[in-house]
């Protein structure tokens, strides 16, 4: 985990076109999962839908897949826990940090409808940081970093895979 640390230097850290087939895959699970009514979990986000913290046991293969990917070829074989959030037609996340998260990241499964809604994180140094989702964009960052989620245009979902590595 060490070496994951020194890599994220305190930014975002972005690898695109990370394993599309599964976000494709993905997208169809937890599209069917939000839509069958099943209430959302406590979340910050207002107006979004979020699974429980069980993503990677639900029994769909693409994400036993990429929960296989992401622990060995990006967080040095530590083991995340992951949720899925749909956020849509005017939805949206306040600032926030994941404590208690050594190592976070976002999976963005579907962008959204243009002009997508970026992921947001205040760097140390009182700049931001812009990242624009991207289909099959993995983003890393440490957990103790602030970042928001504005409002989301109407339209196609944005869809995504968040995850923490606890400390």
């Amino acid at each position: 985990m060490s070496s994951l640390r020194a890599l994220l230097a305190g930014r975002p850290a972005i690898h695109d076109q990370v394993r599309p087939d599964l976000a494709t895959s993905a997208l169809v699970a937890i599209l069917a999962r939000a839509r069958t009514g099943q209430r959302s979990a406590p979340s910050l986000s207002i107006g979004a839908w979020k699974s429980g913290e069980d993503l990677f046991g639900w029994r769909d293969p693409c994400l036993t897949e990429l929960y296989r990917v992401l622990s060995r070829d990006f967080l040095d074989g530590a083991i995340p826990t992951g949720w899925a959030m749909v956020n849509q037609d005017g939805s949206s996340h306040p600032r926030h940090r994941h404590d208690g998260a050594a190592v976070s990241g976002v999976y963005y499964v579907q962008p959204g409808t243009e002009p997508t809604a970026p992921t947001i994180f205040e760097l140390a140094s009182g700049e931001e940081a812009v990242v624009e989702p991207k289909f099959a964009r993995l983003v890393l960052f440490p957990g103790d970093l602030w970042h928001r989620v504005p409002r989301v245009p109407s339209g196609m979902p944005r869809v995504t895979i968040a995850f923490d590595v606890r400390r």
